[in-house]
């Protein structure tokens, strides 16, 4: 077992997973990086995470090519050893691809069962990012009550870490899904907020 590398592919994933958002081609070079070595040793665990890493940062660079028929060995390997949260992750990586091709059923079948996995787990962040992402769905399937009452929920969720960008588009999303319920006076409350 060769540990530095075992070290350095843990360090490039921990690196690609905090540029995620902010430096996404970054993030992606050092994902890359991690599944290379990964690959060189041969370790399924860091290959399954590096891929889903690698995944991630590929779908917010708005390409999905691929990413669904990606995902199925890593998802099957966290399910097969336990790894729960990533395996959360990879469903909802898969809710999120399917809902951008406009597959909505299935991809609330995945979302509730990430859901289900990142409360179990405790896992904060993928609890309300994926509570986003079923208010989305609710809404382009024109449930606005449910979608209003789900994207209540992930706002309370991003109050209480006081996620401070993330709040003013939750408020964004409640005040579209008012807008389209036809409650005009709390679309405009949630607006201004």
């Amino acid at each position: 077992m060769d540990f530095k590398k075992l070290n350095d592919i843990d360090a490039l994933n921990a690196k690609s997973l905090q540029l995620r958002y902010s430096n996404t081609s970054q993030a992606l070079l050092f994902a890359e990086e991690a599944l290379k070595y990964s690959t060189e040793i041969n370790d399924e665990k860091w290959l399954a995470i590096s891929k889903l890493n690698k995944l991630w940062c590929l779908f917010l660079q708005s390409d999905f090519n691929d990413i669904i028929d990606e995902l199925i060995k890593p998802t099957f390997y966290f399910s097969d050893s336990g790894l729960e949260s990533y395996r959360a992750e990879a469903l909802l990586l898969t809710a999120q691809v399917q809902e951008g091709y406009g597959d909505y059923e299935n991809s609330a079948i995945n979302a509730y069962k990430a859901l289900e996995l990142f409360s179990n787990n405790s896992v904060e962040w993928g609890k309300i990012q994926t509570l986003s992402l079923i208010g989305s769905i609710q809404a382009r399937l024109g449930e606005y009550k449910n979608s209003i009452n789900t994207f209540t929920n992930c706002l309370e969720q991003r109050t209480k870490i006081n996620d401070l960008p993330a709040l003013a588009s939750t408020h964004n999303q409640i005040a579209r899904s008012y807008l389209l319920n036809n409650d005009f006076e709390n679309a405009e409350k949630h607006y201004k907020e």
